[in-house]
């Protein structure tokens, strides 16, 4: 089995995936304040910003990253 290359959007499917499991698991179907925490922090924590986007600071990266969870990945980077 070959290993998984880590990439954008795998970082940020995976962050989706843990907060729609949180929100799931408390038995909503609309993500809260918390769900959306909880997908910024996994993406950062994948795929870090601070390597890709040195010159920014670090509220601008998370504003960004919040903007694209919420975009379909056709959209992302327009």
């Amino acid at each position: 089995m070959s290993k998984v290359t880590m990439t954008e959007a795998l970082a940020r499917d995976i962050a989706v995936d843990a907060a729609n499991a949180q929100m799931r698991t408390a038995g909503r179907k609309k993500w809260d304040r918390d769900d959306y925490n909880l997908a910024v922090r996994e993406y950062v924590k994948l795929w870090p910003a601070e390597e890709r986007m040195p010159a920014m600071d670090k509220a601008e990266m998370l504003h960004r990253i919040g903007e694209n969870l919420n975009r379909p990945v056709s959209e992302q980077g327009a």
